[in-house]
């Protein structure tokens, strides 16, 4: 779970229809994504790959170690050209799942830019 704005609502992306998403309905507006990582890698290999995927899209892209709450993991931060940002936490919770956050939006420095520091596994 994370903490969005109650104006926020949730949607469904074409491309990744088992993420849960909320969106702010902005022109360019922000969107907040949770998923899972079913493959049996680690959060570093993970983290990897999502940034490679993220260059491939023609952004730039970069990532390092950073805690998410209680959890140590990795953020990816990136930009590309249109003005759009995207930070995403890549981590493992207690239960063993690897875990996928992530926020993007055209303002790096909005306070939507924490949403994903919210998260928790329960309510």
């Amino acid at each position: 779970y994370v903490k969005v704005p109650k104006s926020w609502i949730k949607f469904v992306d074409v491309e990744t229809t088992k993420a849960i998403q909320y969106t702010d309905i902005g022109d360019k507006g922000y969107i907040v994504t949770l998923n899972t990582i079913e493959q049996d890698v680690t959060a570093e290999y993970a983290t990897k790959a999502i940034t490679e995927g993220i260059k491939g899209e023609g952004a730039t892209a970069y990532y390092y170690k950073k805690s998410i709450g209680d959890y140590d993991g990795y953020v990816i931060k990136g930009s590309y050209t249109d003005g759009t940002y995207i930070d995403s936490y890549i981590f493992q919770t207690d239960d063993g799942v690897l875990r996928f956050v992530s926020i993007e939006g055209p303002d790096r420095y909005s306070e939507n830019f924490d949403i994903p520091q919210t998260f928790t596994l329960t309510k």
